[in-house]
Order: C-alpha cells, then sequence, then structure tokens
C-alpha cells in the first residue's frame, strides 16, 4: 500500500532483526522499481558473502562495517553503495556533512576484509550446527535459523543465499526473562552485547535492547517474546560454544 502513495525509497534488511525472516530480495526489486521509488538493503547481518544485493536489482547496499566486515569490535563505520546516479550526490553530502572515516577506521576495516569469507563460513557453518542442538535441548521452546528447513524462510533463504544461512540465530527458554537472567549468568563466556559480528560468540536480549521500545502487545504479535536470546555466533571451535551453552542451560 505505502508504494501506491508518493514513497521515494524502499529500504529493507537482508534478513530482519532479531527474527531473521528473509526478504525476497528481487521481487521487491520489482515492486519498488515498477512504483517508480528506489530499493535500498541492509545486508548487515548477510554481508556480500553470502549475498550481494545490488546484483538482485537493489539500487543502494548498506552494510555496518562495525558487525561482521569489521569483525573484531573495534571500529565504528558504515558505508553505501550503488550502482546509480545517486553516489555522486551522497559523496557530495559525506563531504559536505563531514561523515567522512578517519583513515585508521578504514585500514582496521580493511584489515577484516582480508578474513572476512573464511570468518563467515565458520561462523555459519557453527550457527547451523547450534541450531541444531539447541532444537533438541529440553530447557529451549523455540529455535530460529534460516537454515532449518522449520523457519518460515527457509526455501527462500536457500535461493537469495549462497553459502550460507548467516550467523545469526535466536531460541526461545522456557522459563521467560527469569530463565534468560539465569543463562546469563551461568554462561559468563558468551558476553552480553547488543552490538554483533565478533569472531566470539556473543548474545543479546531483543525484549529489553532493540525493541525495548515497542508495545508489549506488538512485540506479542512479532513473536518477541521474554524468554528470546538473540546469539550472535563466532568463529571458535564449536563444541567450546557448545559447553558454555550447556552451562548458560542447565
Amino acid at each position: 500500500e505505502a508504494l501506491q502513495t508518493s514513497a521515494h525509497l524502499l529500504f529493507v534488511e537482508t534478513m530482519s532483526n532479531p527474527l531473521l525472516r528473509i526478504a525476497d530480495l528481487p521481487a521487491l526489486a520489482q515492486l519498488a522499481h515498477e512504483a517508480g521509488c528506489f530499493f535500498a538493503v541492509d545486508n548487515t547481518f548477510a554481508t556480500p558473502v553470502l549475498v550481494r544485493p545490488l546484483e538482485w536489482g537493489a539500487d543502494f547496499v548498506v552494510e555496518s562495517v562495525t558487525k561482521l566486515i569489521g569483525g573484531h569490535s573495534d571500529v565504528t563505520l558504515g558505508l553505501v553503495g550503488g550502482n546509480n546516479d545517486m553516489q555522486a550526490e551522497l559523496s557530495q553530502v559525506r563531504s559536505i556533512w563531514g561523515f567522512s572515516s578517519s583513515p585508521f577506521d578504514c585500514w582496521l576495516a580493511e584489515r577484516g576484509l582480508d578474513t572476512l569469507p573464511l570468518r563467515v563460513k565458520t561462523a555459519c557453518a557453527n550457527a547451523a550446527a547450534l541450531a541444531d542442538w539447541l532444537s533438541h535441548h529440553p530447557a529451549v521452546t523455540r529455535v530460529i535459523y534460516p537454515g532449518r528447513p522449520d523457519h518460515p524462510d527457509h526455501e527462500l533463504a536457500g535461493r537469495v543465499l549462497h553459502g550460507g544461512f548467516g550467523n545469526m540465530l535466536c531460541f526461545d527458554l522456557a522459563g521467560g526473562r527469569a530463565a534468560v537472567n539465569r543463562f546469563l549468568h551461568q554462561a559468563p563466556s558468551i558476553p552480553f552485547s547488543p552490538s554483533l559480528g565478533h569472531t566470539t560468540t556473543t548474545c543479546s536480549h531483543p525484549a529489553t535492547t532493540s525493541h525495548r521500545y515497542v508495545a508489549p502487545d506488538e512485540k506479542e504479535r512479532q513473536g518477541i517474546t521474554d524468554g528470546l536470546v538473540r546469539l550472535s555466533v563466532g568463529i571458535e571451535d564449536l563444541s567450546q560454544i557448545q559447553g558454555e551453552l550447556a552451562k548458560g542451560l542447565a
């Protein structure tokens, strides 16, 4: 309905945060262009390793370099890329408003690029294995991961993503917020961090971080419960991550 009005931009995430719904990039690109508006994609969760939205028809792609691309949680940086005439205008805005990055931050980001494919593929493999392992744990009532057949967008993810289903997953604990607090206390080697994409595994609690200001009925509608934990899976040895999760879930 919004595209029937005077919309100028359709903006989506490749994978939504935190429930990891997958955007049908080619279909959305067609819808946007038929309506005469630009199509932009936040590709932070997937990175260019898994999908390159410009190849699916996006006009712009946005990446939080702070996350997986940087990979070490030591840089605050983002990028916008595109295949159209707006690039010159974006460059001018960046220059006028002082959005240019420091040379050192750019060096840190370039360092991250050297290992990005290796890190993403390893983290994806760990996440897939952990999703299956968590699905059989008695303390877990729900696992959300696009690589699992029970994910609502599993088939779409297989068409849009290549080489893996991402390093992010979510799981629901039966005991709600109390169970989450216990998990955080009992698994100190999985740090609580609203950010993501580090080489080490971290966790977050969407209900009190990214969605803390969302009305309770809307959170319920979206499926964001008090027991939902978001996991950013790192590149540690799989048994090490499983062992720490087991302590938290005990």
